[in-house]
């Protein structure tokens, strides 16, 4: 009887295991992952807890690259228009320098400089989402003010960054100064009130002196625009990065989570397969009596 009872456990025990394996397959068929606990593939969970880090950091790059790139784009369509404004005060300004200039011309000339100062100064006082662009790292500070009729700048000489890729990081403010003022003693806008009294007292050698401080502002601002360039196109590549990047490592997450649907249907054929063979084992055990074995 200990052989048939034997036997009987030895198929009950085949019985169990195939039950066990044709739930894991129908699990993973049903769910599409492979992994439901550890224990499954220690190995593989170990990776992919590693990946799902790895995603989560690579999204938040992304994230924060599309802040940036959001930024940027304000910043460059600033620096166009400060562009545009200089070159507009540029054809003013010639336009009104020389002796046969007539006062109505040189006035309308000064109105019309006061209105591209004041361009200038909107345009390096513009904020984003709450933060000044031209300030440097003073974000909450207006780049320029005028107080009692002189011009200052409240921002600082550091620019702020953000990474936006593993090893990259991108310019998200402006130090204004690099571009209203550079290396002169003055600032453009302070150049401007002073170009506007010499066209309005026929003051052609101040009016050259404003001209020229004009095409020094235009060169720091193209200048300033190349490097933001510079910087869109890095920033460009880092999303680029980021995004190959999260796109291998998802790859590598689908292969150690994910199904592999013919090979689970598979499992639970040849798991079923076993269960009817186990079955129909014990059920044969369980008909032998100890005459059987006395034969």
């Amino acid at each position: 009887m200990r052989i048939t009872f034997d036997r009987i456990n030895a198929n009950l025990s085949a019985i169990n295991t195939s039950l066990e394996q044709f739930a894991r397959a129908k699990q993973q068929v049903e769910t599409g992952r492979r992994l439901s606990v550890p224990s499954d593939d220690p190995a593989a969970m170990r990776r992919t807890v590693e990946g799902h880090a790895d995603v989560a950091r690579l999204d938040a790059y992304g994230r924060t690259s599309s802040a940036v790139a959001a930024r940027q784009s304000v910043m460059d369509s600033v620096l166009t228009d400060v562009v545009d404004q200089l070159t507009e005060g540029l054809t003013t300004a010639t336009g009104a320098r020389g002796s046969t200039v007539a006062q109505p011309t040189r006035d309308a000339a000064a109105l019309k400089l006061a209105g591209i100062r004041d361009a200038i100064a909107a345009d390096l006082n513009t904020s984003f989402q709450g933060a000044r662009l031209f300030s440097g790292t003073e974000t909450n500070t207006a780049a320029y003010t005028r107080v009692g009729g002189v011009w200052t700048y409240g921002g600082n000489a550091s620019v702020a960054t953000m990474e936006v890729a593993p090893g990259r990081t991108s310019a998200t403010t402006v130090d204004g100064r690099v571009i209203a003022q550079g290396a002169d003693a003055t600032d453009i806008l302070t150049e401007i009130d002073t170009l506007i009294a010499s066209i309005q007292s026929a003051d052609d050698v101040g009016v050259g002196n404003g001209i020229a401080a004009l095409e020094r502002a235009f060169t720091r601002a193209t200048t300033a625009q190349t490097r933001l360039g510079n910087d869109i196109q890095a920033l460009e590549e880092g999303q680029l990065q980021v995004v190959a990047d999260r796109l291998a490592t998802s790859k590598r997450l689908s292969a150690d989570e994910d199904t592999n649907m013919a090979a689970a249907i598979s499992e639970m054929s040849q798991a079923d397969t076993a269960y009817k063979a186990a079955l129909q084992a014990t059920s044969l055990s369980a008909r032998v009596s100890l005459l059987d074995y006395l034969r």
